[in-house]
Order: C-alpha cells, then sequence, then structure tokens
C-alpha cells in the first residue's frame, strides 16, 4: 500500500454485538477506514475472595485509517462521536 494508514484503538464498554455491529456500519459509511476490528479486553477486575476475582470485559476497536483521504479527519471525528454515542446509551441501559 502506497499511503501511510494510521491506527486508533479504542477500549470501551460498549457490548461485543453492538460492537460488531456499529465495525460494520463504520466500514459502510465511512470513506477513508480501510479496515475495523474488535475484540473482547480485560479492562479490570475486583477481588471477591482469596482466589476470586470479578473481571470486568470491554472492547477494543482497532480502526485503520487511510490518513491522506480528503475525508480522514471528518470520519475520525464522526467515528469518536459514534463510540461515545454508543458508550453512553449502554450504560443508561445497563442501569
Amino acid at each position: 500500500m502506497e499511503n501511510n494508514p494510521d491506527k486508533l484503538e479504542y477500549v470501551t464498554k460498549i457490548p461485543m454485538l453492538i460492537a460488531a455491529a456499529l465495525a460494520d456500519e463504520i466500514i459502510d459509511q465511512t470513506n477513508s477506514v480501510i479496515d475495523c476490528y474488535v475484540k473482547i479486553e480485560e479492562i479490570g477486575r475486583e477481588k471477591l475472595g482469596k482466589n476470586h476475582f470479578l473481571v470486568h470485559n470491554g472492547t477494543k476497536f482497532t480502526i485503520i485509517f487511510n490518513s491522506t483521504h480528503i475525508n480522514y479527519l471528518e470520519d475520525k471525528i464522526l467515528i469518536r462521536g459514534l463510540i461515545d454515542g454508543c458508550e453512553l446509551c449502554a450504560s443508561i441501559t445497563k442501569e
């Protein structure tokens, strides 16, 4: 690839099913995104007992941009807004 790709990673508390659907939409609706990966990642743990922990999982978005594309900055702002909005909705639904 001759263009220099830019890789950004976001760790969120969005459920995996919503994150996977969001990743597909990010690829479909933006022009500068080359690829988007989602995986589950541990974001924290609480000690419950001597050998027992409650593990808090989140989702990690890895988004690869074509940084030389004309819509790069607009797409970057849009994606950050989408991820923040989905994270807000997920936190409201959990409570």
